[in-house]
């Protein structure tokens, strides 16, 4: 199924549908670390929905460029739930002068989120993403600033399946974190339902939990 892009997307979706199920309570966030956590996790599954409708639509160019997206609002709201500091949370929020619209204050850079992560409570999550940043960042950026990778895939190039199937093996693997984000931000700790729903759709996420799928984007 790995390399099945059709039954893959079949199972993809069947995925998400099961964490919209499992994520989906009426305990809503209380404070600011977890309102802005749940939010940007929220997001991170939005954009998983995106990847796979452009998939399956075989625009994709499209979804490949919606890959540092997702890794980059996944990295942010594991950020936001564990290292984030009140200081930098109350700065996050904060109104911008109009003055100040062109450097608006976005958060730290991936890197160092990563690097926040790294000694605290989620840094086995973190590694995660830190070897499928080092293994694909650079196809990512292809992808985002429409290189010529991106031009030629565009302008009908033969599908890779492959490279396909890896994108959205990553995907679904930034969705489960995502899950995780918004279950922790909502208080509705199922952790362990959340383990076994990763168990029952091991045949379309990363090989392990600590391994990246790293030929997702190259």
């Amino acid at each position: 199924m790995r390399s099945d892009l059709p039954k893959l997307l079949d199972r993809s979706d069947q995925l998400a549908a099961a964490l919209r199920q499992l994520t989906y309570c009426e305990l809503l966030p209380t404070t600011l670390r977890e309102a802005l956590a749940f939010g940007q996790a929220r997001h991170c599954m939005e954009l998983s929905d995106a990847q796979r409708l452009l998939l399956r639509a075989e625009l994709d160019a499209s979804a490949m460029s919606l890959v540092r997206v997702q890794f980059e609002s996944t990295t942010r709201a594991l950020w936001l739930s564990s290292a984030a500091t009140d200081h930098q949370l109350q700065r996050y929020t904060s109104p911008t002068p109009s003055s100040e619209l062109k450097s608006a204050h976005q958060g730290p850079s991936v890197d160092d989120m990563l690097k926040a992560m790294g000694d605290g409570p989620a840094s086995h999550i973190s590694a995660v993403l830190r070897v499928l940043k080092e293994a694909t960042w650079r196809a990512m950026n292809h992808y985002s600033h429409a290189s010529l990778i991106a031009v030629a895939q565009a302008n009908h190039q033969p599908r890779d399946p492959y490279q396909l199937a890896g994108a959205l093996l990553n995907a679904n693997g930034m969705l489960m974190i995502a899950a995780n984000v918004s279950m922790m931000s909502s208080r509705h700790l199922s952790t362990a339902v959340l383990r076994a729903v990763q168990e029952e759709f091991a045949n379309c996420l990363p090989l392990t939990s600590g391994t990246a799928h790293t030929q997702a984007a190259t």
